[in-house]
């Protein structure tokens, strides 16, 4: 049957389809406007072009430069543009889906390859870093290349010099993952639980008589190397990063099931059925191996990332791919197409219909579902009828400029709630006011210098009242979504504002308000 078709060609074709879907979706999205993060790369390109360095400002912004600079060489062809700038996440996006689809299909035939792709598409997350020039599909697609590579060193009857090849290929992906994302060391130790848990599986017959015969020396091994990853751990500092969250993440710290409710809101017909379909998957004995990694995989990473501190969805996009193999694995299984006959139709041309009636059925309930609503939305071009754009709360200070440029070149000083936007927008700043960048200072104290950009930062309300009270003329630009905030301009900071300055007349649809403040020379 050419669904359970696993070569070449078919892997290809598989990938193709996959790539083009998220092509397609992504295509009325990717111009959207700009997020701090994203300019952080933005002008960092810019200044790799003029520089050389990736140079901010006065600062220098080498994090993820391998990002940087694949934005500075998409300007070079397609000039300077925020299309041009989320190209290199597209591409990387589109690699990774094609690399899942062909890989899958590999494995689990031709369904199999084609469900991946496709689900991955479905996922909310994948779209949203996929139209955002940051580096999570650089390191999503680098991560699944070491997970791939661990787990067909350990596919039966290879030899051991591709074992041993496909082991060194995955290490050497680990720098270049260190170098996008901290994360990278979670990610390694989840593959290194996938590697055991097949180990485990590979040799059972033998391990079980061991473990029956002594359970304690068992229990007790397990314990010890446990407490021996710890040590390590808490020696090399890895568990204090763990802890450690900026303001505007501070209130999820402690919310352990922080990723269990926004995956179940953002799939929450798949989610809640995530556990059904990895059993099904396990159970499937054509293929167990690649679910049972996937499950040790995810479940692993997502047990450290929910005791870690800061979250967000993008930090573990990593591994939502291998969520999609589960899916997939689990389709496979349910429409027979695992080689079992299909059960409960007798003769042979009712066995051949069963799994076109059962995918039939399900593609049906799912394009009801919230997911396969979104999706065909999203295909057919209509953004209007969706929810959750992404960034479409973003403000875009694009209208706004002109209002704001006479006032910026008289301004004795700029103090600005997003120093990036003030960069990109309006080509200056000089006091950054939003508390959640203070504590990433290189003093970590009020007025210390953002070393992103070489300017000061202050959150309290007593520096801004210092800031306003030198000679000369001010000019304070604050995004309305920050007010309030104690991550972002308090309302003590915004009382001080309000009471000395006099607010200019903007558009209330951007989201962005602005004051002119004078004091006598």
């Amino acid at each position: 049957m050419i669904l359970q078709a696993r070569g070449y060609g078919w892997a290809v074709c598989a990938g193709l389809a996959g790539a083009g879907l998220l092509l397609l979706i992504t295509r009325g999205l990717i111009g959207h406007a700009p997020h701090y993060d994203e300019l952080l790369h933005v002008l960092a390109a810019r200044g790799l072009l003029e520089s050389g360095q990736p140079v901010i400002d006065q600062g220098i912004y080498p994090l993820a430069e391998l990002y940087s600079r694949s934005v500075a060489w998409s300007y070079r062809l397609f000039g300077d543009n925020l299309v041009a700038a989320r190209a290199p996440a597209l591409a990387a996006g589109v690699a990774l889906v094609f690399v899942m689809g062909a890989w899958v299909t590999r494995r689990a035939g031709l369904l199999g390859g084609l469900a991946t792709a496709v689900l991955l598409c479905v996922v909310p997350t994948t779209v949203d870093v996929a139209v955002f020039a940051r580096m999570y599909t650089f390191h999503a697609l680098i991560m699944v290349l070491m997970f791939i590579g661990l787990f067909e060193a350990c596919e039966p009857g290879r030899s051991w010099a591709a074992r041993l090849a496909m082991v060194a290929f995955s290490i050497a992906l680990l720098p270049l993952g260190w170098h996008l994302q901290p994360t990278t060391i979670i990610a390694a130790g989840a593959g290194i639980a996938g590697v055991l848990a097949l180990q485990l599986l590979d040799h059972w017959p033998r391990i079980q008589p061991i473990i029956r015969g002594r359970p304690v020396s068992t229990i007790g091994a397990v314990g010890l190397a446990g407490a021996v990853i710890l040590v390590i751990l808490w020696l090399s500092g890895l568990l204090d990063r763990l802890n450690e969250v900026p303001l505007w993440a501070a209130g999820n710290a402690d919310r352990p099931h922080f990723y269990l409710v926004a995956l179940g809101r953002d799939l929450p017909l798949l989610w809640p059925l995530l556990p059904l379909a990895a059993t099904m998957a396990v159970a499937s004995p054509a293929q167990r191996r690649l679910a049972l990694y996937c499950v040790v995989v995810v479940a692993s990473a997502l047990v450290v990332h929910s005791i870690a501190a800061q979250k967000a969805l993008r930090y573990i996009y990593y591994f939502l791919p291998l969520v999609c193999v589960l899916w997939a694995c689990a389709l496979a299984a349910v429409t027979a197409l695992d080689g079992r006959p299909a059960q409960g139709m007798k003769g042979d041309g009712g066995a051949r219909l069963a799994p076109f009636v059962v995918m039939a059925l399900l593609a049906v309930g799912f394009a009801f579902s919230q997911e396969g609503v979104r999706i065909l939305n999203l295909a057919a071009g209509r953004l209007a009828a969706i929810d959750g754009l992404p960034f479409a709360d973003e403000p875009d200070w694009t209208q706004i400029v002109p209002d704001l440029e006479p006032a910026v070149r008289v301004a004795d000083r700029v103090v600005a709630s997003n120093s990036m936007k003030a960069l990109y927008y309006l080509g200056r700043y000089d006091f950054e006011l939003n508390a959640t960048i203070v504590p990433e200072t290189v003093t970590g104290l009020e007025f210390g210098t953002d070393w992103r950009t070489g300017r000061q930062v202050i959150g309290r309300a007593e520096s801004i009242a210092r800031v306003l009270e030198q000679p000369g003329d001010s000019l304070v630009v604050i995004e309305t979504k920050k007010i309030g905030r104690f991550s972002g301009v308090t309302d003590e900071a915004f009382a001080v504002i309000e009471s000395r300055c006099r607010e200019m007349s903007l558009s209330a649809e951007v989201g962005v308000r602005a004051w002119t403040c004078a004091v006598a020379h």
